[in-house]
């Protein structure tokens, strides 16, 4: 998966985003630090839009990322906090 964030081209970071929310379904609290990782790894608009579906699912099911997305909402980066407000769109 972090080999999608090492290419040059950022439709690399499509795919590896693509796949992460076609594998949502076996998402844990326990992966919020490797896609927090990616998500500040060359973020983008795009792909940070992506990541925030991602993140949505999984604090749906373990409701305890929620303290998590809390901090993230006010976290100096603009990427966390974009993840933290948008990840409720699907709710």
């Amino acid at each position: 998966m972090k080999e999608c964030w090492q290419k040059a081209e950022r439709e690399f970071q499509y795919v590896g985003t693509d796949y992460l929310h076609l594998k949502k379904q076996s998402l844990t609290p326990e992966n919020i630090p490797v896609i927090k990782e990616l998500a500040l790894t060359k973020p983008w608009w795009d792909t940070i839009d992506s990541v925030d579906k991602t993140i949505g699912h999984i604090a749906l099911n373990y409701p305890e990322v929620n303290e998590t997305l809390v901090e993230w909402s006010v976290s100096d980066s603009i990427w966390l906090r974009r993840i933290a407000i948008d990840h409720q769109r699907l709710r």
